[in-house]
């Protein structure tokens, strides 16, 4: 392989030079662990044995102790230690959030309007015209159409 045209004992082309000790590509590969070996037999004796983490965490969260295991008997947990089990059980049993960032067009602050509707509310016709039109505009939101032929006003 010292010429830049040269192949392996694979048969494939050689890409150009290597670091020292990295194989060609396509080379079969060798040791290492195959994927899913360790946890799998992992979680097939702990199946075996009867344990889960999870249990185990619940029953420290619920019961403040740790279950007997292979005869030696309960053991109780401090309050701090059941906080820390549920901290550590949220990411099993809850989705991770993400933070949500609010822009207005193009990346800009967001428009907000605000209006003083102290004085309509003290009409008793108004505040029901004002309750009309709020309620065909959530309406016109959830259908998609408000039925007049025109979308509610939105701010861009």
């Amino acid at each position: 392989m010292d010429d830049e045209n040269s192949v392996d004992a694979t048969g494939s082309a050689d890409a150009g030079p290597r670091k020292p000790g990295q194989f060609a590509p396509g080379h079969k590969r060798l040791g290492g662990r195959r994927k899913g070996t360790r946890s799998w037999a992992a979680r097939t004796m702990a199946e075996e044995a009867g344990f889960h983490p999870v249990t185990i965490a619940m029953d420290v969260i619920l019961h403040g102790r740790l279950p007997a295991i292979k005869g030696r008997p309960q053991k109780p947990v401090s309050d701090e230690e059941r906080l820390k089990a549920l901290t550590n059980i949220f990411q099993y049993l809850l989705p991770k959030l993400s933070a949500q960032t609010f822009t207005g067009p193009d990346g800009g602050a967001l428009q907000l309007a605000t209006l003083d509707v102290t004085k309509l509310m003290m009409d008793p016709e108004l505040a029901a015209a004002a309750q009309k039109l709020a309620l065909g505009i959530a309406s016109a939101d959830r259908d998609g159409a408000d039925g007049l032929g025109f979308s509610p006003l939105r701010l861009r």
